[in-house]
């Protein structure tokens, strides 16, 4: 008997890029759960402050009115706050018990990594707002096929200007020769 062994595809080849961002809200939340679950008992109330403060951001950020790119850097940043908060909250929690160094220097490691995600993520979508912000227009075949036809006609009236020069410049050259031959 033959039995094949279907692999589910990888998530990211599942989304849409314009769906990515509101399946990847579902993501924000399962990390949310999966890592303030270990350190309290009452990790719904921090889950729903968590969201809470998600979806305050996503309307301050303006998800709703962003393009699909905008959108999912902004979903970087969130994503990016939420491991920094939920850094924060596990090293807070830890903070009470008795650590060793090395379980203090990780808990800080952690909290800085997460902090500096989150700074460059902000960092980002400022950049892709500013960009966005300035008129850019990007080159199609079309603009080229276009530019080079303009060329060619400057090149075909240049040469003709060149010709007619050339044409006076010699007919001059035999005024003044004839004229010289006069004299």
């Amino acid at each position: 008997m033959n039995t094949q062994t279907i692999q589910p595809e990888p998530i990211h080849m599942q989304l849409n890029p314009v769906e990515a961002p509101d399946k990847l809200g579902d993501t924000i939340r399962l990390v949310a759960i999966s890592a303030i679950r270990e350190v309290n008992e009452n990790y719904e109330g921090i889950v729903k402050l968590i969201e809470s403060k998600v979806q305050t951001m996503r309307t301050e950020l303006q998800y709703e009115h962003a393009n699909p790119l905008d959108r999912l850097v902004i979903e970087q940043v969130l994503t990016a706050w939420v491991q920094w908060y939920i850094a924060g909250i596990l090293f807070d929690a830890d903070l009470s018990k008795n650590r060793s160094w090395r379980e203090n220097q990780y808990y800080t490691k952690r909290y800085k990594e997460c902090q500096t995600r989150l700074t460059k993520s902000i960092e980002q979508l400022a950049k892709i707002r500013q960009i966005s912000s300035h008129d850019l227009h990007i080159i199609t075949p079309e603009d080229i096929a276009e530019q080079n036809r303009e060329n060619e006609l400057f090149k075909a009236e240049y040469e003709a200007r060149s010709l007619k020069m050339k044409q006076e410049i010699e007919e001059d050259i035999r005024r003044e020769q004839a004229e010289e031959d006069e004299d």
